[in-house]
């Protein structure tokens, strides 16, 4: 924490993303794929993957290199929480207000769902990092128009 209150170029982030299998069947195949949009760096070997205890299985965690993620199968009504850091780049523009992430689980027999971040309404909606105000704004001198 540099102290700043939004993100900035050179900050590491914590991701975490919740994958729920809400059906009524266990997850045949489970994978999870993470594309990184411009100026975010993904920290290798910063991945945990959790699994929630089962009637099955003790609860686990997993420290894993990089993606895509393959968790076999995943149970019914069960969680897979998974962390994992990402650095924005130090050379980000001034003028780039925002990054995105976006992660798609897959399994056989259920179609491909996108993660979406918890405060957007649909579900389709990547996860939308906010950088710190832009310091080219305070930069500019912006002059009122006159009329004649």
């Amino acid at each position: 924490n540099d102290g700043e209150t939004l993100p900035a170029p050179g900050d590491f982030l914590l991701i975490r993303t919740i994958i729920q299998n809400t059906g009524g069947q266990n997850a045949q195949n489970a994978s999870f794929y993470q594309t990184f949009g411009n100026y975010l760096d993904f920290v290798e070997g910063s991945i945990v993957v959790e699994r929630e205890a089962d009637t099955h299985a003790a609860a686990s965690q997993t420290k894993v290199g990089q993606f895509p993620l393959f968790f076999g199968e995943i149970a019914a009504n069960s969680t897979v929480t998974l962390t994992f850091q990402v650095q924005i780049q130090p050379d980000t523009p001034s003028d780039v207000a925002s990054l995105s992430l976006q992660g798609r689980v897959e399994a056989d027999n259920a179609l491909p769902v996108l993660t979406r971040s918890s405060s957007q309404d649909a579900a389709s909606r990547p996860t939308v990092i906010l950088l710190e105000p832009l310091s080219a704004l305070s930069e500019k001198l912006y002059l009122p128009l006159l009329r004649k």
